[in-house]
């Protein structure tokens, strides 16, 4: 295993923004009020749940235009929502589906990939690389019955994280949160590890650390690389990529939305 050092660092974006954005996880994990609103934030929004009514429309229209997807959504409507009955987001109006947020509505066709694409079976383990405030884990469970599930993120956000994954009695309990400090100090080989979006903020080091430590002991792997379109962060992505064939891997991985946006999967 790989050791962590204090060089291991989220690289982008800007500093200013990172720093807010931490300050704000910070603050609605010490004020309730502060937590009951905190995916208003602008602070925070600019991370995450910061996503459009377009946004929102591409993803509705992909889930309904998959019939198996589409037919889960249906039957899972009240469960999928839940996602979205903390921290006041945006909502927008889904039809005869109701009213969802984008992040919401993102994370249940990111789940409809998994389990098309990689399919995952009930009681397996999982990892997640940047577990933002738990909104992937908590859709997740909606779609599989994990065994136990691992979110790894820097100390402001886990916390807000723990925070949130607290108000789901079903879950709490299969839950571990670590820091990439402490997550060097355990073995965290899992069925399948999920990076949305995140591995690709970190600077090469730290993104070498989770190569090591974590993607390429799993079985299969869900990847959302948004900055492939920057030069200093399309290194990694090659280099994880030829990794995952080197050792025996098979990978798909495919450009979204016109974008440096990629998406890979991969498995054993």
């Amino acid at each position: 295993m790989q050791k962590y050092n204090d060089d291991m660092k989220w690289s982008t974006p800007p500093q200013e923004i990172t720093s807010a954005y931490l300050k704000s996880c910070r603050l609605s994990v010490e004020d309730d009020t502060r937590f009951n609103k905190f995916k208003q934030d602008p602070n925070y929004t600019t991370i995450l749940e910061g996503t459009s009514q377009e946004m929102a429309n591409m993803f509705f229209t992909a889930i309904i235009k998959d019939p198996v997807c589409d037919a889960y959504f249906l039957h899972n409507l009240e469960h999928l929502r839940e996602n979205d009955a903390l921290g006041s987001p945006t909502l927008y109006d889904c039809g005869k589906y109701g009213l969802f947020s984008s992040g919401t509505l993102k994370y249940i066709w990111n789940c409809a990939v998994i389990s098309k694409e990689l399919d995952l079976q009930d009681g397996k383990s999982v990892v997640e690389i940047g577990g933002g405030y738990g909104g992937m884990c908590k859709t997740l469970s909606v779609f599989n019955k994990f065994k136990n599930y691992a979110l790894i993120d820097l100390k402001e956000p886990i916390e807000l994280c723990s925070k949130y994954l607290r108000n789901f009695d079903s879950i709490y309990s299969k839950l571990k949160f670590y820091t990439p400090k402490t997550s060097a100090d355990v073995d965290l080989s899992c069925d399948l590890v999920i990076a949305d979006s995140s591995i690709a903020e970190c600077n090469y080091s730290m993104q070498k650390f989770y190569l090591e430590n974590i993607i390429l002991k799993a079985k299969k792997g869900f990847i959302i690389y948004n900055s492939l379109h920057l030069s200093e962060q399309n290194r990694f992505f090659f280099e994880m990529y030829d990794a995952l064939i080197a050792n025996g891997y098979s990978v798909k991985a495919k450009r979204l939305y016109n974008t440096g946006v990629v998406e890979m999967i991969f498995k054993k």
